[in-house]
């Protein structure tokens, strides 16, 4: 009878794949993350693969997230190809019919990721500078399949900066600029909910559109105030009501930045639709 095969043949086996594979680099450009449910998510990568690698021919495509050493989740997706362009550029292009579903299977992981990334006072911003997205590649002896690994704590931090601030009646509008130094992409179905905390007290209620995009954007709260609010004031994410009741609820409330209400502009009704 033939002998059984022991775990440490098993291993050194593993070992001599591993060396046989090809390895490289995608500098990303876009990565592009939706809620499914509580528990999965759907993803999108797309990038610039580094000089003198070869992508190969590959015929299924693996992606794997990880938070520092957790894997938050991983898909494999058959019958899959990444052809660059004529820039070394790819995008993961899923079959229509059978997109992948990356099931979470570490949600530390994943709120660590978002934690990260939202806006959040007094944060080194200095280190999440020096971050680069970046998805390590290795391509299988046979050269059928890829395997892309991202490292999700390897996402910088976005900042906000208050355009204006107006106040008409109890009405209250916040114009600011979101900057997004990543690729990560997350769109929003409906608004988000936020509240103005002065200590333990609430003194407003506003509602905005929410997206992490890429770059500088402009995103406007509405809303109610108290009366003669003043002095510092903290702005938090509060609800997100998701149809879906998808992990998507929780990522608001990490959203929390102080603002200055002495800078607010207070404006007659009949200034209300006006743009300065």
């Amino acid at each position: 009878m033939p002998k059984a095969e022991s775990s440490s043949d098993a291993s050194d086996q593993e070992d001599i794949t591993d060396m046989l594979e090809t390895g490289g680099e995608l500098y990303i450009a876009r990565f592009f993350i939706s809620s499914q449910d509580s528990r999965s998510l759907r993803l999108d990568v797309e990038g610039t693969l580094c000089a003198g690698f070869d992508i190969g021919w590959v015929s299924t495509v693996r992606v794997r997230l990880y938070y520092r050493n957790i894997l938050v989740g991983e898909i494999t997706s058959p019958d899959t190809q990444m052809i660059p362009d004529s820039d070394n550029y790819v995008i993961t292009k899923w079959r229509i019919d059978e997109e992948p579903i990356m099931h979470i299977k570490s949600m530390v992981g994943f709120k660590n990721f978002f934690c990260d990334i939202m806006p959040k006072e007094n944060a080194n911003n200095e280190l999440d500078v020096r971050k680069q997205a970046t998805a390590a590649l290795r391509v299988s002896p046979s050269g059928h399949r890829l395997t892309m690994s991202i490292n999700l704590a390897n996402m910088p931090r976005m900042t906000t900066t208050i355009k204006r601030i107006r106040i008409f009646g109890e009405k209250i509008k916040i114009t600011m600029i979101l900057t997004n130094p990543s690729p990560v992409t997350l769109h929003a179905e409906v608004d988000s909910e936020f509240v103005l905390k002065k200590g333990e007290d609430t003194v407003g209620h506003l509602a905005a559109l929410f997206e992490i995009i890429p770059g500088e954007n402009e995103c406007v709260l509405a809303g109610n105030i108290s009366p003669n609010v003043s002095g510092m004031v903290t702005l938090k994410g509060s609800s997100y009501e998701d149809s879906d009741e998808s992990w998507q609820q929780y990522v608001i409330t990490l959203f929390e930045i102080n603002i200055n209400m002495d800078e607010a502009v207070v404006c007659v009704e009949a200034d209300e639709s006006e743009d300065e």
